[in-house]
């Protein structure tokens, strides 16, 4: 029994002596028109057979309320790996984005790194950040496109 005791008091040891591997994402979303509505943010990961931004590759989604300027958003403890970031600003409080009927939106949005795409969203590797192992944190800023 005693042995038994001491196996679980040096594996608790070292289950909490381990590093933490999961750090945070942070995205700076850039000039957010106004105050009404809210803002989405989401981090994707790469999906095969799934075109980015779809909501299959969403992995964390986090919605404020709206503030003109900016606004930071912080994904807390989430593990190593290639990450992209989206935003969109719902003015209207629809809960999803507005587009027009040629499909081009109404409300604003951005992706990491300051990343556009041609005719549609970038690619996820241009809105992608990664947080290595380790990695207390990692930053990408996005500018708001109205």
């Amino acid at each position: 029994m005693k042995t038994l005791l001491s196996i679980l008091c040096l594996s608790t040891w070292f289950i909490a002596a381990a590093p933490t591997l999961a750090g945070d994402l942070v995205l700076e979303v850039k000039g957010v028109r106004s105050s009404e509505g809210d803002v989405y943010a989401g981090v994707h990961i790469p999906t095969p057979g799934v075109k980015f931004p779809a909501e299959e590759g969403s992995v964390h989604t986090f919605k404020t309320p709206a503030r003109a300027g900016t606004i930071t958003v912080v994904f807390k403890d989430v593990p190593p790996g290639e990450y992209a970031l989206t935003a969109f600003h719902d003015e209207d409080g629809s809960g999803e984005m507005n587009v027009n009927a040629l499909g081009i939106p109404t409300e604003g949005y951005a992706f990491g790194n300051d990343a556009t795409g041609f005719m549609g969203a970038p690619k996820f590797e241009d809105a992608a950040v990664t947080l290595a192992e380790g990695a207390q944190s990692v930053t990408a800023s996005g500018s708001m496109m109205y």
